[in-house]
């Protein structure tokens, strides 16, 4: 080999230079390799993306479906319970007339009647209405005697309607009180199918707020409200209607 030369300055240089770009190189070179790996992540995970997003949309279209197949089953379903109420209503109407001569008596504590006399002598006392035994057809108790319970309702019925019109024309569902019987509070209803009761019911809680505004109310049979504000009468086929009118002039209503 020939003598030795020694490296000059310049050329201790070049070659760290050289060395540096080599480095260099291969990290860029690991840097490509990673990104080309992320890279094809990102393109499984873009895939996997569009396939979620694709299987939602599905997901959306039969959601969609479901619902107006509901909504369509909701409209049937409203319909035939439509029909079941006009069906309903011959047969109600029957029941209720069976019932006409009926009368209920509240809040009578047990065992304290003796047969239908009792009865009689109670309306008499209660309403001034001259009553006998023979005026009512028959009267019981319902239900089994529970001890420890509230009294029974008593149901009689009277043999003519007249005579319960001038009962209910003098009652007016208020409640009495009876020296025989004192601190007992009786009460005088009419005997109604279950169905109907439910109808007249639902007003309930509405009516006790109207009439705390003095506002005049009234259930006709089988559930129509009357409402009297002022000198104007409204009338009302169900509770939504009535308590959505009504909110306009008593917006405190619940």
């Amino acid at each position: 080999m020939s003598p030795k030369t020694r490296a000059t300055p310049v050329m201790e240089k070049s070659q760290a230079t050289l060395d540096t770009l080599v480095t260099s190189n291969a990290n860029l070179t690991s840097k490509m390799d990673k990104l080309d790996a992320l890279s094809r992540k990102m393109d499984k995970l873009n895939t996997s993306v569009n396939s979620i997003g694709a299987r939602l949309d599905s997901t959306e279209a039969n959601l969609l479906l479901q619902t107006n197949k509901v909504a369509a089953q909701e409209l049937v379903i409203k319909a035939l319970d439509h029909k079941l109420e006009e069906a309903l209503n011959p047969i109600d109407n029957l029941e209720n007339q069976s019932r006409r001569r009926n009368l209920r008596l509240l809040h009578l504590p047990e065992k304290s009647e003796a047969g239908y006399n009792m009865e009689a002598k109670i309306l008499s006392a209660l309403l001034s209405i001259p009553l006998k035994e023979h005026d009512i057809e028959f009267a019981h108790r319902l239900g089994p005697l529970v001890e420890k319970s509230r009294p029974r309702t008593v149901i009689f019925k009277l043999h003519h309607l007249q005579k319960k019109i001038s009962i209910m024309e003098a009652v007016k569902s208020t409640l009495f009180e009876l020296k025989a019987l004192p601190g007992v509070k009786l009460r005088i209803t009419e005997d109604m199918s279950v169905r109907r009761r439910k109808l007249r019911d639902q007003y309930w809680p509405l009516r006790e707020q109207l009439h705390g505004k003095n506002v005049k109310t009234r259930v006709r049979d089988p559930g129509t409200l009357l409402v009297w504000i002022g000198n104007e009468q409204l009338k009302f086929g169900c509770l939504e209607a009535a308590t959505t009118a009504l909110k306009v002039k008593f917006p405190d209503l619940k």
